[in-house]
């Protein structure tokens, strides 16, 4: 089980995307798109959120389908311009 800094994405709070009403991303979507731009994968997140790496994957999914986005590239590209990644 990967145990390292990331404990504090458990406690993280929901936050509404004001910069952009069509692209609102619910407080596990928020969690697990910091982990994936930290560099973690599927199974790696799946240990801290205590889900399967599929459900990782079925929830990076349901981001790039809100986004708009063709890749994992891209939604955190993304992310950064409109202010949810900083």
């Amino acid at each position: 089980m990967y145990t390292g800094r990331y404990w504090v994405y458990l406690t993280m709070h929901y936050i509404p995307v004001s910069a952009s009403p069509a692209i609102v991303f619910n407080h596990r979507e928020l969690m697990i798109l910091n982990m994936i731009a930290e560099g973690l994968t599927n199974k790696e997140i799946g240990e801290i959120v205590f889900s399967s790496k599929r459900t990782v994957d079925s929830i990076r999914i349901s981001m790039l389908r809100k986004s708009k986005s063709r890749n994992t590239a891209a939604l955190i590209a993304c992310s950064f311009r409109l202010g949810i990644l900083t």
